[in-house]
């Protein structure tokens, strides 16, 4: 008759658990396997150590325009975020973000996915639009109602849009030229 050790499975060897938000990240955002390289590491680091509010916008402006959109996410939350961001505009980032994330979720083959967070982002865009006039939330809501139209009636959107915001002076940009600081 064995004894009580024999045929008893081996104790598990314990290893350290990794978060989601640790793992790595494609160009896409999609999770890699532990060890593997990861091409989001410099968003992580923006996370721990947020960029300056004018160094986060032009991050962000440059993400959407160049269509990396999982990277957009995290700036435009960045900025909402930011103590310096007025609280008419946090809105407006929200739903840049979710632009973004709808967007991200095209890139990845989930139009329902997209079409879910894109009429979000239309009607945050719709309410917030007039937050900061020289950033061009109007022209980002239309085609994003155009791309949320396309969705709805099951048209095919292989390749998501740039998304280029207008010139935006920064922090206050809701005010008259006149009276910012």
């Amino acid at each position: 008759m064995p004894g009580p050790d024999e045929g008893a499975r081996p104790a598990p060897v314990p290893r350290p658990r990794q978060r989601k938000r640790d793992l790595p990240r494609d160009h896409l955002g999609r999770l890699r396997a532990p060890g593997e390289p990861d091409a989001m590491a410099h968003l992580k680091h923006a996370q721990r150590e947020p960029p300056a509010a004018a160094r986060a916008r032009d991050l962000a402006r440059s993400a959407l325009a160049e269509r990396r959109f999982f990277e957009a996410v995290t700036y435009c939350d960045l900025i909402r975020k930011d103590p310096v961001t007025p609280e008419a505009e946090r809105p407006l980032w929200r739903a840049l973000a979710q632009v973004a994330a709808g967007l991200c979720h095209l890139q990845r083959g989930n139009p329902g996915g997209a079409q879910a967070v894109l009429a979000r982002a239309a009607r945050g865009l719709a309410e917030h639009a007039g937050a900061a006039p020289g950033l061009g939330a109007e022209a980002v809501a239309a085609t994003v109602r155009t791309l949320d139209a396309q969705l709805a009636h099951g048209a095919p959107v292989a390749d998501p849009p740039a998304i280029v915001l207008g010139e935006d002076p920064g922090p206050g940009s809701g005010l008259p030229p006149g009276e910012r600081s």
